[in-house]
């Protein structure tokens, strides 16, 4: 599934910033952009639950359910990328994809 937060993205996209962990996410979930875990040097590393994801992590996702939409990105943790062109429009598409206006 292509939605507007992320078709205009190339395979890979260079971003740092934070993640957040859980080892509970409904599979139902579309993932739109993950965290290459391999890429990331933390002497926590080993207590990330790389047991349900592998060396990837979810960072973005959009759900369909029951006739709504879910958006959900975990980006955005420092406030100059609020001035990065690429992530406002991530931003703006996950938004007008969950509002159907794309």
């Amino acid at each position: 599934m292509l939605i507007p937060s992320t078709k205009f993205l190339k395979d890979t996209w260079q971003w740092e910033d934070e993640c957040y962990y859980t080892n509970n996410l409904n599979p139902d979930i579309h993932i739109l952009l993950a965290a290459d875990l391999s890429t990331i040097t933390d002497e926590k590393k080993s207590e990330y639950p790389d047991s349900t994801f592998g060396n990837y992590f979810p960072v973005s996702w959009c759900h369909e359910f029951d006739g709504g939409r879910e958006f959900y990105t975990s980006l955005g943790h420092k406030a100059e990328y609020y001035q990065d062109p690429t992530f406002l429009q991530h931003l703006l598409g996950g938004i007008q994809w969950a509002l159907k206006e794309k």
